[in-house]
């Protein structure tokens, strides 16, 4: 069963990092086409947002060996439904802290990134590697789910 729920979660961050990219890679053409007619940078971000909750979702489902071993102390004692409790209790907490640290990034960029101009075609290639980075961590977690 833990096995699986890896491999699950290890693809649901594939996927919402192929959903990333492409929303990166989209974007992109957008500004490219946008930059040449004189407004500014005014799609909002609630794609990005989504994303980071999804992220934060997902990551809460990753299996920890110390929830694991909650969970199991808990089933020794004779509490299962308690360690199950722990467990999902910690699993939400999780998916909230990287949510929160995803969106507490996303705003800093946002409020400060108009002021780094020397990092500015750093930060335009960012979006992308970012997907691509979480969609590879992604097709790791499934894979090493699978072999373990």
């Amino acid at each position: 069963m833990l096995r699986w729920l890896g491999v699950a979660s290890g693809l649901l961050v594939a996927v919402i990092g192929g959903a990333l990219l492409r929303s990166a890679v989209l974007s992109r053409g957008h500004e490219r086409r946008d930059s040449g007619h004189g407004h500014g940078h005014g799609h909002g971000h609630g794609h990005r947002r989504a994303g980071l909750v999804g992220m934060g979702g997902a990551g809460g489902l990753v299996p920890s060996p110390s929830a694991l071993v909650v969970l199991l102390g808990a089933i020794a004692l004779g509490r299962t439904w308690f360690g199950v409790v722990l467990v999902l209790a910690y699993g939400l907490g999780m998916a909230a802290t990287l949510t929160a640290a995803g969106l507490l990034l996303v705003s800093l960029r946002d409020r400060f990134g108009p002021r780094l101009t020397r990092f500015r075609r750093l930060a335009d290639f960012s979006p992308l590697g970012t997907a691509a980075l979480v969609m590879l961590v992604g097709v790791g977690l499934a894979t090493r789910a699978l072999a373990g």
